[in-house]
This record gives C-alpha cells, sequence and structure tokens, in this order.
C-alpha cells in the first residue's frame, strides 16, 4: 500500500479516522493510534475518548444498577411489612402484599442485571 498524500512512498500505517494510508512525513501518533497529519487528529483524539469511556460504561452501569435494586428491594420489604401488619386481627390488605411481592421481583431481577454488566 502506498501512502495517500506521496504514492511513490510506502504506507506505516491508515489513519484512524479516515482509513488513508499514510507515510512516515504524514502521520501523526494521538495516544496509542495514528491520524492524518494536521487533518484528522482530532477526530481521531475524539474516537479514543469514546473508546475509553465504553471500557467504563459496563461498571457503571452495574454500580447504578445494584444501587436502584437495594432501593427497589427494601421499598417491596416495606410494602410487605404493611401489608402483613395490616391484615393482623382483619382483612389482609391484598394490594399492598402484591405490591410487595412485585418489588421485591423487581429488585431480585436488578441484582442479576447489575451482574451480568458487571461480568462484561
Amino acid at each position: 500500500m502506498k501512502c495517500y498524500n506521496h504514492p511513490e512512498t510506502d504506507a506505516v500505517g491508515l489513519c484512524k479516522s479516515c482509513g488513508r494510508g499514510l507515510c512516515h512525513e504524514c502521520v501523526s501518533e494521538v495516544g496509542t493510534s495514528i491520524s492524518c497529519k494536521n487533518r484528522c487528529e482530532s477526530d481521531v483524539a475524539a474516537i479514543n475518548e469514546m473508546l475509553q469511556r465504553g471500557r467504563t460504561a459496563y461498571q457503571k452501569a452495574s454500580g447504578t444498577f445494584l444501587r436502584s435494586g437495594i432501593f427497589i428491594l427494601l421499598l417491596g420489604a416495606v410494602f410487605l411489612i404493611v401489608g402483613v401488619a395490616s391484615s393482623i386481627g382483619s382483612q389482609p390488605n391484598y394490594f399492598l402484599i402484591v405490591m410487595g411481592l412485585l418489588f421485591v421481583s423487581w429488585g431480585i431481577s436488578q441484582f442479576f442485571t447489575a451482574r451480568r454488566y458487571k461480568k462484561k
């Protein structure tokens, strides 16, 4: 492959942004990538930044799912406790009990989602 700007010179790499072949004169290092000198450097820097943020996205999402799972599970426990406690000596409050069970199951699903994201 030849350099895009210097057709007589062999290319030493490809620009991460536009994919053009580049020789030693035309190449610019941007982090661990290369780009066209004075042309694609800002684009490649933005691509590198997006890749870096993507690497940490799953860990951040895992923490978010874990915190929401704890909150939803506690909310379900409150609904269940109030539903069961209000039924002592009277008619059970099925609405509160069902809502408590729904919240508890939703909280458990949030925990499993957090574990799945943490593995990625």
